[in-house]
């Protein structure tokens, strides 16, 4: 399986996890489960035996790990959905959910550099730390040290109901993990910061 192929995996079984806990009607299941994701935040994938059945049930075979190690796919994918879970917190999925997707062909995307941008206009006052505090994620040397600063950021657009494409998220997290990558990325949430603050800008004109 070549990269494109994977990471249109990735991105259609975040799609439909996250779907599948939005259309569920049982609201203390999903808040359990949501509470179960959480409590994962900063282990890793298949660690909590009460996270399987979300996150490995039809997972797809091609992106599975084939040792010890877990598969940079595995990885992507538990870190968007926990940190989905740290942005759901305390909020009614049904009519705040926190997940949006990216339309690509109207040019509306809701990416990880899009919401920060939105965040930065909403705390004009504060431009200045949110976009120091972006600079530092967006710098982390790997996944990990990437996913730490994410959680301070992700609070802040929970705080400001701003919504994040975690299937667009769980795709960059992918690509992070190949340091060759890393730079298209970087660039590709700087565009989208300031893409997001020119759009908001306009608005206000």
């Amino acid at each position: 399986m070549n990269g494109k192929e994977k990471i249109g995996k990735i991105r259609e079984f975040v799609e439909e996890k996250l779907s599948f806990l939005h259309s569920n009607r049982n609201e203390s299941a999903v808040r359990a489960e949501l509470a179960r994701l959480r409590r994962g935040i900063g282990k890793k994938p298949g660690e909590l035996p009460e996270l399987w059945e979300l996150l490995l049930d039809n997972f797809p075979t091609e992106l599975e790990s084939n040792g010890a190690e877990r598969s940079k796919a595995e990885w992507a994918i538990y870190t968007a959905l926990t940190l989905f879970a740290l942005h759901q917190q305390g909020k009614d999925i049904q009519r705040e959910y926190m997940f949006e997707s990216t339309n690509w062909e109207k040019k509306q995307y809701h990416g990880l550099g899009s919401a920060v941008g939105e965040l930065a206009k909403i705390q004009h006052d504060r431009n200045d730390a949110i976009k120091r505090r972006f600079y530092v994620a967006v710098t982390a040397a790997d996944l990990q040290g990437l996913s730490w600063h994410l959680r301070g950021i992700i609070q802040q657009l929970r705080g400001n109901d701003i919504p994040l494409d975690y299937s667009v998220l769980a795709t960059e997290l992918y690509w992070y993990q190949y340091p060759n990558k890393i730079p298209d990325i970087r660039l590709r949430w700087g565009q989208d910061f300031y893409r997001a603050i020119e759009a908001k800008e306009r608005q206000e004109e």
